[in-house]
């Protein structure tokens, strides 16, 4: 309930003294609330703010568009939409990985109804019927409850991660806080978002869209007819154009002309001002007045009289910035422009002065403009060779401090290949780049490192490896993607649901059992058995196969678009 909302509460029980207590009480919350609407429209200018309203308007408006549009890509009502969205941003879950997630739930339900074993695997694993008695796919909201029941129940870890992973996409992992609540608990959220309001029918969603997609045609049409305007209108401004400056070349017609329209431009902005002021001052009068009856209602005249004389004072300043800005307008002061001092330099000014050496008689009148003129030339010479000599300095200093963006990106990010175990290499590496340990992780003051995977297996420092990048990476120092290494040690932990006993990456198998524990032996001798492994493996699920920045791209192996999608 907002804490503005003004109420006064009489209990059916209350009784003469304590009922004017109950009103005594209300009253004081009023004068809060009066206060506050004062204050909200003296600040707004314009009644209860148009511009305000019609924003709060235009926002449900999009909000309803979104849920129509992003109800026909998941296949979920607009009403459980509406609901589920916010409450799952309760969970952490923002909306772009929500919507993603069900989008992949519906595609995972479409490819196991379609044949595809791995898909049909995945919802047999946890219990989930994907499917109606009638061989018709059942609804996306109604699996999802099912599924958050069952995630409820399992035990958070790599294999539920990867089970989120594998039922709604790279959004899985970030999913699992959201249906860890199971179906009771989702479904309290909704009820308290719909106890707050927030739930929206399909109609109106889609009677947003359909707003939305007006106002795009209405917005083309106002171009079209600004340029039917504009052709109509371009011909006459050109003759009046034609027509001022004749009217110009007669003499003082043009000038009566522009006088009058500065004049009505002048009034016009009066008017706008004197418009704006009086919203102003009826709000502050509004909100004081209420404010003042509320403190009489409660016996204190005192303070009603106080903010009847606050008012009167707000009102006066109001008149009088009014009548400031009007002596702007018609009255302005003038202004006093300075005349720009030169000054010589005096060094020339001297040599062009100096008393030259007293002439003999036949020197004529044609010889000495010919020294003066050879002087003033040198002079310039001078002055045109500090001046060169001047530009090619900033030239020099503007080269020095430009890089290219190859510089640029070389200076500001350090990419760092396959490290295998090898902790201490990667530190002697890190402090040779101007990193260092500070506060628990390697910082460089102005440089992003981006390890491309392959963080473990062959060196003989595992843990310490892959605890350094971590701390880097939660302390926002670095990113780091999947290697194929990384990949291989959740294959290594998670148990094969095709073959019982069996795991992803084999263990037993005669062909390849003993060839991929040989390549796995480094990380596994420091983590089998312990609570670290699964801890580690979870944490590799989390890294991103590749990073699309905006100007670079980073992947193990190589960028292949079809496998990426």
């Amino acid at each position: 309930m907002s804490a503005n909302r003004a109420q006064i509460l009489i209990s059916a029980v209350d009784q003469t003294k304590t009922a004017f207590d109950s009103i005594k009480r209300g009253l004081g919350g009023l004068t809060d609330t009066a206060r506050s609407v004062s204050g909200l429209l003296a600040n707004i200018g314009v009644g209860v703010s148009l511009a305000g309203l019609t924003a709060l308007v235009k926002s449900a408006i999009d909000t309803g568009d979104a849920l129509d549009e992003m109800s026909q890509r998941v296949g979920v009502s607009v009403e459980t939409l509406s609901v589920w969205k916010p409450a799952a941003e309760q969970s952490g879950v923002s909306g772009e990985s929500f919507e993603k997630g069900l989008r992949k739930l519906s595609t995972t339900m479409l490819e196991a109804a379609t044949g595809s074993e791995d898909a049909a695997r995945n919802f047999t694993a946890v219990g989930v019927a994907f499917k109606n008695q009638d061989g018709t796919l059942r609804g996306t909201d109604q699996v999802l409850l099912d599924l958050a029941e069952r995630f409820k129940a399992m035990p958070d870890g790599a294999q539920k991660t990867a089970l989120a992973v594998q039922l709604f996409g790279k959004s899985g992992a970030e999913l699992i806080p959201f249906l860890n609540q199971g179906r009771d608990g989702i479904n309290e959220l909704s009820a308290e978002m719909q106890a707050l309001g927030v739930q929206m029918s399909g109609e109106t969603a889609a009677q947003a869209g359909e707003f939305n997609d007006a106002l795009d045609k209405l917005k083309l049409a106002s171009t079209s007819i600004g340029n039917q305007i504009i052709a109509s209108l371009l011909p006459a401004l050109n003759d009046m154009a034609g027509g001022m400056v004749e009217s110009a070349k007669q003499g003082g017609t043009l000038r009566v002309i522009l006088d009058g329209v500065v004049l009505v431009l002048k009034t016009l902005a009066l008017g706008a001002a004197t418009v704006g002021k009086a919203f102003v001052a009826l709000g502050e009068a509004i909100g004081a007045g209420v404010a003042a009856a509320v403190e009489a209602l409660k016996g204190n005249t005192e303070g009603a009289k106080a903010i009847i004389a606050d008012l009167k004072g707000s009102l006066i300043k109001r008149l009088d910035e009014l009548a400031s800005f009007r002596n702007s307008l018609f009255d302005p002061k003038p202004i006093e422009v300075k005349t720009p001092k030169i000054q010589a330099d005096p060094e020339l000014l001297q040599r062009m002065t100096r008393p030259r050496a007293a002439r003999s008689a036949p020197d004529t009148t044609g010889a000495q403009t010919s020294l003066i003129k050879a002087q003033l030339d040198a002079e310039l010479a001078l002055l045109k060779n500090a001046l060169t000599r001047q530009q090619t300095a900033l030239d020099a200093a503007l080269e020095d401090r430009l890089i290219s963006v190859r510089d640029y990106h070389a200076q500001k990010t350090a990419i760092i290949g396959d490290i295998h175990g090898h902790a201490d290499a990667l530190e002697a590496l890190l402090t040779d780049l101007g990193y260092r340990n500070t506060g628990g992780a390697w910082r460089h003051p102005a440089r992003l490192a981006l390890f491309v995977g392959d963080l473990v297996d062959r060196g003989p420092k595992q843990m310490e490896t892959v605890s350094l990048v971590r701390r880097m990476v939660d302390a926002g120092s670095a990113r780091a993607v999947m290697g194929n290494h990384e990949f291989n040690a959740i294959a290594w932990f998670l148990p094969d649901p095709e073959c019982p006993g069996e795991f992803l990456r084999k263990h037993h198998s005669a062909k390849y059992g003993d060839k991929n524990r040989k390549q796995h032996q480094a990380f596994l001798s420091a983590v089998e058995g312990s609570p670290l492994h699964e801890e580690l493996v979870t944490w590799f699920l989390t890294l991103p196969v590749c990073l699309d920045l905006p100007d670079l791209r980073v992947i193990h192996a190589c960028w292949h678009v079809a496998a990426l999608d």
